[in-house]
């Protein structure tokens, strides 16, 4: 879900050499295209899905697990409210998902040099790797309006979720069991 640039798929292989297929989907073509290139000597079956998670042909049950990474703070209430119900209907029976988002802490000091990366360098870097600096334009806003607590509630709904923060709150790390 939402697998950007594929950097995600090597961590999860290393922790789970046996799996069978790695499925990512993600809606931006920029992203599928630098995720084709780093995933292209994995030797395990990759597929890379071009659709929106809130949209896509996967079917009911077909996922073990759900890895989701900086995704959710770009979505609104009602688009996290679809999301859990994407995950879950896609999730076996007993099945996970984790994933991570970064957000503001409210602490000056951690939050001013961050947002000079994400405002400044993330683009700037972008832009001399030849890919469009506005995929970051929005990162910081994004950031600064995440409702961890909200994400939480939604998918308790569906979920039995667990969560922590790492850096002083900089990094929300969660993780849910699927209900029924």
């Amino acid at each position: 879900y939402m697998s950007g640039t594929g950097l995600d798929v090597r961590p999860v292989l290393r922790r789970f050499p046996d799996a069978q297929r790695i499925t990512c989907v993600d809606n931006s073509t920029v992203m599928n295209h630098v995720a084709s290139l780093r995933l292209a000597h994995v030797t395990a079956p990759v597929v890379l899905l071009h659709a929106d998670v809130l949209h896509h042909p996967l079917t009911d049950g077909s996922q073990d697990a759900v890895v989701m990474n900086f995704g959710a703070k770009t979505l609104s209430s009602d688009e996290l409210e679809r999301l859990a119900e994407c995950i879950h209907r896609v999730l076996v029976p007993g099945g996970s998902f984790v994933g991570c988002e970064l957000a503001c802490t409210g602490r000056w000091w951690i939050d001013r040099p961050v947002r000079f990366q994400a405002q400044c360098m993330f683009p700037f870097v972008a832009a001399l790797r030849s890919s469009d600096p506005r995929v970051f334009a929005k990162l910081w806003d994004h950031m600064r309006d995440f409702d961890h607590p909200q994400m939480m509630d939604v998918f308790s709904l569906l979920f039995h979720m667990r969560s922590f923060q790492l850096f002083g709150g900089l990094v929300r790390v969660y993780s849910g069991d699927r209900k029924g």
